[in-house]
Parts: structure tokens; C-alpha cells; sequence
């Protein structure tokens, strides 16, 4: 089992690019942070479990910034 604390990590916005589906060439984000290393480790989970405090009626910004970049996924 692994867990992320994502108040520890890098985690940037996504910029909308596509280079993660790989539009001009090999897949990979461009944005160098923590994330396409924890967008790995949940494409190879067999579970996920995702936990965040409610702010303004959403998940904090962090999480919402993951699941953007996990557009790719």
C-alpha cells in the first residue's frame, strides 16, 4: 500500500497541452512535479481511495489539480 500527502507534494495545474497523450510525440507531461509519479502508482493500483476536508463544497485545491492532470488516465 502506498499513501500520497498531496499537502507534501508538487503538484501543478495542468496547462491543457496534450502532451500526455502523447499529440506531438512520445506521451509525458511536460510540467516536471510530483505528479505523473502518483499518476503512475494509480494507474498500477488495483484500489484507490481518495480523502479530502470539503472547502467552498469541493475538494481542496491540491486534489482537484491531481485529478486534472489525471486527464491522461
Amino acid at each position: 500500500m502506498r499513501r500520497f500527502d498531496l499537502g507534501g507534494c508538487t503538484v501543478g495545474g495542468c496547462t491543457g497541452c496534450l502532451a500526455c497523450v502523447g499529440v506531438r510525440g512520445e506521451p509525458g507531461c511536460v510540467i516536471d512535479d510530483d505528479a505523473p509519479a502518483i499518476l503512475e502508482a494509480m494507474r498500477n493500483a488495483e484500489a484507490i481511495v481518495l480523502a479530502s476536508p470539503v472547502y467552498t463544497w469541493g475538494v481542496t485545491g491540491q486534489l482537484k489539480a491531481l485529478l486534472d492532470r489525471g486527464f491522461c488516465l
